[in-house]
């Protein structure tokens, strides 16, 4: 088309040159008025366009996402980000979930607040330029502190908490709203069936934080509101963790993750796929969820080491059958030959690698 508009502007008459100036200055203007009236959220990165399908058993035996945070990590810069996300994509991943920006009294963003003391303005900007340049898709955590654990029914406590994270939600999204890694938000409280047991006790958790947090991030732009659940096998049966998971559903959410809860000794591989398929039924036969499930498969052992590739293998084959997608906690400690667990961790990476198709 550029060549025959160019052959026209040097050979023909006055008349058609004025006529066809006019017309591209007519579409430039109805382009850029397009654009003008666009919602200011970016395009879908590549990570995110597959990647909020239902469960029920739509995905294969592979990682395709895992969990980050920013310990020992603080002062990455861009490169440094760049290359480990450049190793991470090597084995599959496309996503990251950033497990909280703010935790305690640390900060990884510019945000300004009365709670932070450790503060790392650049961490969250780094990691974000550096998804971008990979095109890596990002859920980006929010506000958490230690005291949940203690205060899980307390409506005070959920309530400060959920201000917390509309706040930093609030700064993350002036900052970011238009980098195409952004991909979602993550609420860092995990909910399990034993603090949440019955409706009433539920009710505390979804009004106070998990709808109230939500819904203040769905204001800001369409995207997508994720969060993790867990279970111990010793302490809820499946049907116990069934209606709970149906609660789970009935929440503004667009994404749950399941941890299968072997790694820090909730669960094991007998028990495994009887809680994950109870959590699908309780999702999407009783609730009628319509969001994404995935896995969070934990991807070390009880004496926090990464986890032996046999069981890695075996997990990831039992949650690919109710699951739409499967995220690992996490790649940098268990699997990167120069994260923490560096060589046992190097192995794991290795066996996975021998794995792939």
């Amino acid at each position: 088309m550029y060549h025959l508009l160019k052959n026209y502007f040097i050979t023909g008459s006055s008349f058609l040159k004025s006529f066809l100036l006019l017309n591209l200055v007519v579409v430039g203007i109805a382009i850029a008025g397009c654009h003008k009236n666009k919602p200011d959220n970016p395009p879908d990165t590549p990570a995110a366009i597959d990647s909020l399908v239902p469960g029920n058993g739509t995905t294969s035996p592979y990682i395709k996402a895992t969990f980050v945070d920013f310990w020992h990590k603080e002062s990455w810069d861009v490169l440094q980000w760049s290359a480990h996300m450049q190793e991470m994509k090597e084995i599959g991943i496309k996503t990251l979930i950033i497990q909280f920006t703010a935790y305690n009294k640390t900060i990884w963003c510019s945000s300004p607040n009365d709670y932070s003391e450790n503060i790392y303005k650049n961490a969250l900007d780094n990691l974000f330029r550096a998804a971008e340049m990979n095109e890596m898709g990002v859920y980006v955590g929010l506000y958490f502190d230690e005291e949940f654990w203690s205060t899980t029914n307390d409506a005070t406590t959920l309530k400060k908490h959920a201000k917390r994270c509309n706040n930093l939600a609030d700064d993350i999204w002036k900052q970011f709203k238009s980098n195409r890694a952004f991909t979602g938000w993550y609420i860092p409280h995990e909910a399990a069936p034993y603090y949440y047991n019955t409706d009433e006790k539920f009710g505390i958790i979804k009004n106070n934080l998990i709808n109230t947090v939500s819904n203040h991030c769905k204001s800001l732009g369409d995207k997508p509101v994720a969060i993790s659940a867990f279970f111990n096998h010793n302490l809820s049966g499946t049907s116990v963790f069934k209606h709970f998971m149906k609660n789970m559903g009935k929440c503004n959410l667009d994404l749950i993750l399941l941890q299968d809860g072997i790694g820090v000794g909730h669960c094991d591989l007998n028990d495994m796929e009887d809680y994950f398929e109870a959590a699908n039924n309780g999702l999407y036969a009783d609730a009628g969820y319509q969001g994404a499930f995935w896995a969070d498969i934990e991807v070390f052992t009880t004496q926090d080491k990464p986890e032996d590739i046999d069981v890695v293998i075996q997990k990831l084959n039992i949650a690919k059958d109710y699951v739409s997608r499967i995220a690992i906690f996490q790649y940098y400690a268990y699997m990167c030959p120069t994260g923490t667990n560096g060589a046992s961790a190097a192995k794991l990476r290795n066996d996975y690698l021998d794995y792939l198709p």
